[in-house]
C-alpha cells in the first residue's frame, strides 16, 4: 500500500481522503489519475436528491473519489437506494467525465 504525502489547500476531509488512498493495481476497469480534480469534490456538490446523498453518506461515501470506486451492484446494496438512484448518480458522474467502477491509479494509464 503506497502512502501519499500531500501539501494542499484542500479541506482537512479532502486531504485525509487523498492521504489514505491506496495505490490501485491496474486492471481492465476504467482508470482515473488520483490527482484528477473531480475526485476530491464532496458528494454534496453533486446535484443529487437529499435521499440519495444521505444514503451514500450512510454507506461512508463522502467524496466523488469514494463513489467512483463502487459498482452499480455496490450502490444497489445500499439501503434506500435503487435503480433510479443509480441512474441519477451515473448522470452526475458522466457530467464530470467519470463513471462507477473506476480504478484510481497514480497517473493516467497506470504509469
Amino acid at each position: 500500500m503506497a502512502m501519499v504525502s500531500i501539501v494542499t489547500d484542500k479541506t482537512p476531509g479532502q486531504t485525509k481522503w487523498l492521504a489514505r488512498r491506496a495505490k490501485a493495481e491496474p486492471t481492465g476497469f476504467p482508470q482515473v489519475a488520483w490527482d484528477a480534480p473531480p475526485l476530491i469534490k464532496g458528494i454534496a456538490e453533486l446535484e443529487l436528491p437529499a435521499r440519495v446523498e444521505n444514503g451514500l453518506r450512510n454507506d461512508n461515501i463522502l467524496f466523488v473519489g469514494d463513489l467512483i470506486q463502487r459498482t452499480e451492484v455496490d450502490i444497489l446494496r445500499t439501503p434506500n437506494l435503487g435503480r433510479g438512484s443509480v441512474n441519477m448518480i451515473k448522470r452526475e458522474l458522466a457530467k464530470l467525465g467519470l463513471q462507477l467502477g473506476m480504478v484510481i491509479v497514480d497517473s493516467p494509464g497506470g504509469q
